[in-house]
Order: C-alpha cells, then sequence, then structure tokens
C-alpha cells in the first residue's frame, strides 16, 4: 500500500494506523506553518500601524 501526499510523492505505507500517523504529522505540521505565517502577518500588521506617520504606540507612548 502507499499514499501520494502531494504530486508526484509517493510513500509507502505499511497500514492503516502508519497512514493515520503520516496524514496526523503532516496536517500537524501544515497548521504549525500556517500559524507561523498567520502570526508573521499579524506582527506587521500592528508594526504598520503603530509606526505609521508617527503614530503614538499603544498605551499613548510614543
Amino acid at each position: 500500500m502507499s499514499t501520494h501526499l502531494e504530486h508526484g510523492t509517493r510513500l509507502p505505507v505499511l497500514s492503516i494506523t502508519a497512514l493515520n500517523a503520516l496524514i496526523h504529522t503532516y496536517r500537524t505540521q501544515v497548521a504549525s506553518v500556517a500559524q507561523t505565517l498567520y502570526d508573521q502577518q499579524c506582527a506587521e500588521l500592528v508594526y504598520q500601524t503603530t509606526h505609521r506617520m508617527g503614530a503614538p504606540l499603544l498605551g499613548g507612548h510614543t
């Protein structure tokens, strides 16, 4: 038995349990990458918002 995770990627899988573990790992890694990108975009938006054209920082400090 084998599975295709992405186009052209074929991995041997010995059992359904192994396949489920592989899928879980793949989804966990994808979620981690997505969360990291989301966090970076949020940080960039906060930076741009608080530093644009002399806008005061959050909390009223300049």
